[in-house]
């Protein structure tokens, strides 16, 4: 549309020529009709212009932008040649990039490798996922589950391919950032926006009589890259989230953006796990939550591991021979207990149906 404002200048020329042709008319015919119409030609021959001028403008700017890309696409060619030729872009080999972010690749395989275990299993998002009637009953082991499964190929492939593209995290040691501070900090965001859902659901229950919320599944590791994408956020806020290669938003406003287009794209998304993550990531990236290294890390996941073993025992799963838990009888909870058979031991246990599922 701006190119074709610039070529009308023809036009702004035959409408002059015409203008002229008229005025030669209305002065034949009187003074005062020439003024009127003389009056009505240059006002809108300058409304034309000013709309001429601002086009041009835009077009500059336009311009200018388009050079301003190509020049950073040749400086970063230039620090990327390959050997076939000056100038040629070469991108690095996939194996190099992974050395580079070892940990968000040991992430990419660890949630590849649980989603194919549940898919070759056929085990359902229900008995993985994270609901707020099943961490009542003590399954508190589905914060870490849920983080880390994915209920189809598209989910799985969505989620990674954003966390590859947040794991410039750990090139920029020199920044404060780098490998240790991903580690240390993915290990806060698996468990706190999963307690932070929680929350939000007990919020929901109590407060709002949404019981919804009581069965609702959560399943997926969004909670964790919408937090690291609130941190690169606050930390590097002139960086850009690229998609699949083809999509780049501004990180300062990917956190919401995807939050909003998720929601929009995918209705089952979870909204309130996604806004978890925002929330604990602003809070890392604003110091709120500081001070991990080595030693806290360790203690945080063998804490982790802890209660994950024990919360597995308690809930009837896994039978750990050498843990022994004392049982608590609470009628209003679901009864868990071992049964003696003919040819040895069964459990029996009452399930809680599950209603719905959240991608997360």
């Amino acid at each position: 549309m701006v190119l074709a404002r610039l070529c009308d200048l023809g036009l702004l020329i035959d409408f002059c020529m015409v203008a002229f042709l008229i005025f030669w008319v209305c002065n034949c015919l009187g003074g005062k009709l020439l003024l009127e119409v003389a009056i009505a030609c240059l006002d809108f021959t300058h409304q034309y212009l000013q709309l001429l001028m601002e086009a041009a403008i835009e077009f500059l700017g336009f311009t200018l932008q388009y050079f301003q890309l190509l020049l950073e696409a040749a400086t970063i060619g230039k620090e990327h040649t390959g050997d076939f030729g000056e100038g040629f872009y070469m991108g690095k080999p996939l194996f190099y990039e992974i050395l580079e972010k070892p940990a968000t690749s040991c992430v990419i395989g660890i949630c590849s490798a649980t989603w194919f275990y549940i898919q070759k299993k056929n085990i359902g998002y229900s008995h993985v996922g994270l609901s707020y009637e099943t961490a009542a009953v003590g399954h508190h082991w589905r914060i870490i589950t849920s983080a880390f499964s994915h209920i189809s190929i598209l989910h799985l492939v969505f989620n990674m391919s954003a966390l590859w593209s947040l794991g410039v995290v750990e090139q920029l040691g020199p920044m404060g950032l780098g490998v240790k501070f991903y580690l240390h900090y993915t290990l806060v965001l698996v468990v706190l926006s999963g307690l932070v859902v929680l929350g939000a659901y007990h919020v929901l229950i109590s407060k709002f009589k949404i019981e919804y919320f009581r069965r609702v599944t959560a399943v997926g590791y969004s909670c964790v890259v919408f937090g690291w994408m609130t941190i690169l956020s606050v930390k590097q806020p002139s960086s850009k989230l690229n998609l699949f290669g083809l999509l780049s938003l501004p990180i300062s406003f990917a956190p919401f953006e995807s939050l909003i287009f998720t929601s929009i794209i995918v209705p089952q998304a979870s909204f309130v796990g996604h806004l978890s993550g925002i929330i604990v990531g602003y809070a890392i990236g604003w110091g709120l939550i500081h001070g991990m290294n080595n030693y806290w890390a360790v203690s945080m996941l063998g804490w982790i591991v802890v209660v994950f073993v024990l919360s597995l025992k308690h809930s009837g799963l896994f039978d750990f021979h050498f843990l022994e838990i004392e049982s608590v009888t609470d009628p209003s909870l679901p009864s868990v207990r071992i049964l003696a058979s003919g040819n040895g031991r069964s459990l029996q246990i009452s399930s809680l149906p599950v209603v719905g599922a959240d991608v997360v």
